[in-house]
């Protein structure tokens, strides 16, 4: 339906009170239900913005740096999180298995003039290369799990 103006509804003709009343109530009530469907649909639209404001609050949430000072096993509450780990002169592995999810990331920097190591559960698989100890101090690296049983090391490592 179009909205019929006044001068559309009188020019080149007379109009009676009932016709222009008729056409003023279609026209109210064609703006009423397109004035509520635009309000669903920003109800909608405000529903995936929460949804959407959560995921970036968990996301934030998530990305915190914490700190490992000797060995440790990754779990779910990980997940994409930066560690800082200080081995403070002896050797800190980092363990992972299969609980965590597909797609699972956690970063790691060696702060302490030690040695990280990195090992699987014997559940995971731990692909790597050229070794799966982190350089130095100052190092970096990821760990990404790219399918049930897989994960992947990559970064600094000696």
């Amino acid at each position: 339906m179009s909205f019929i103006t006044p001068s559309t509804a009188i020019e080149g003709s007379v109009v009676t009170s009932a016709i222009w009343n008729s056409d003023v109530r279609d026209n109210l009530s064609y703006l009423y239900s397109e004035g509520t469907a635009r309000i669903a649909a920003g109800s909608a639209l405000a529903g995936s913005i929460t949804i959407a404001g959560d995921y970036l609050d968990d996301i934030i949430t998530h990305f915190s740096v914490g700190t490992i000072t000797s060995d440790y096993i990754i779990g779910t509450a990980d997940l994409n999180k930066t560690y800082q780990v200080d081995p403070s002169g002896g050797t800190v592995t980092i363990t992972v298995g299969t609980v965590n999810p597909t797609g699972s990331k956690v970063d790691f920097v060696q702060m302490g003039s030690g040695t990280v190591l990195f090992q699987n559960d014997g559940t995971a698989n731990l692909n790597y290369t050229p070794s799966t100890q982190l350089r130095t101090q100052y190092s970096a690296a990821t760990l990404l799990k790219t399918n049930t049983t897989d994960w992947l090391l990559f970064g600094d490592l000696a």
